[in-house]
Parts: structure tokens; C-alpha cells; sequence
């Protein structure tokens, strides 16, 4: 009930938004419609991300859809992006597994934002020293298991652990 209740009325808030902003545009809106309503949709992608964290939401809204409503989207907006992260991976056959291949870059960025949550990857250090890489590994809750030889290069086998 409250999802329909919530898209309706972001369908209403979209609707008076991109209105106002073409009333404001005037003229200018009128010599180019096609580039101003790709425009005000970039605008309204924002808008809407904004009040899909509860800001900017009128109190009696805020009560219809319940009080916990923001945070379940909240939580449900970081299952998709973890999922969407995991899912991001160029995938490589090893040992009849398909495993994601991960570089130390993407892997320093994903788990110091806290979303990295992958439980087995191929991993590629680059040139950095191993002793500091496992060290780094080992500090986000990993280890290495062993090297895999691909493509004339050898990498971690990383696991959760």
C-alpha cells in the first residue's frame, strides 16, 4: 500500500516540478522543448533521489506512508547498489567457478565505502607488494588462499575470512 501511495506521489511531485520549471523557462523552453525536458529530467533524477531520503516530504505524507518508510528505501537503495557492485565484476572461469575478478583499485574504493561484499575473487594487486597487500586484505576481513595463473600473470585467490 504505501509504495503505491509513494508513487503516486512522486508521479505528482514530477508532474508540478517539471510544469514550474518550463512556466519559468518561458520562451526559452519553447525555442528548444527536446533539450529542456532532457535537462529538467537530469533535474528531476536528482529531485527525486533527494526525496526518496525524506527530505523535503510534507509531515501528513510522511504519516501516511508510515514512519519507517524512508529507511526501508534507504536500506533497500544499498541492497541494490551492493548487489549492483558485486554484479559489476568481469567474471573468469577458474576450476569449473565462474569468479569475479577484481582489481586493487576497485577493491580499496568498494570496501573503504563499506559496500564491498564479495566472498571469493580473483585478485589482481598489481605491483604492489604482496606483504602490504595482504596486510590491506586482511584488515577488511579477507585472506588469500593461494595464486592463480591466468594469462601468463599470476593473482590471489581471495576469500572471505
Amino acid at each position: 500500500m504505501s509504495n503505491e501511495v509513494w508513487l503516486e506521489y512522486l508521479s505528482g511531485r514530477r508532474e508540478s516540478y517539471l510544469n514550474e520549471r518550463r512556466r519559468l523557462l518561458g520562451p526559452e523552453y519553447s525555442m528548444d522543448p527536446q533539450k529542456w525536458d532532457s535537462l529538467l529530467e537530469q533535474e528531476w533524477g536528482i529531485m527525486r533521489d533527494r526525496l526518496a531520503s525524506g527530505h523535503d516530504i510534507e509531515d501528513p505524507v510522511k504519516r501516511q506512508l508510515g514512519e519507517d518508510f524512508f529507511e526501508r528505501k534507504l536500506m533497500e537503495q544499498l541492497e541494490s547498489e551492493v548487489h549492483q557492485v558485486a554484479s559489476d565484476f568481469e567474471e573468469i572461469q577458474w576450476n569449473e567457478k565462474l569468479l569475479p575478478f577484481v582489481y586493487y583499485e576497485d577493491f580499496i574504493m568498494l570496501a573503504q565505502q563499506g559496500i564491498f561484499r564479495l566472498e571469493e575473487f580473483i585478485f589482481d594487486k598489481g605491483r604492489r607488494w604482496e606483504k602490504k597487500v595482504l596486510e590491506t586484505l586482511t584488515s577488511y576481513g579477507y585472506q588469500s588462499v593461494g595464486h592463480i595463473e591466468l594469462f601468463e600473470e599470476v593473482y590471489l585467490h581471495v576469500v572471505k575470512g
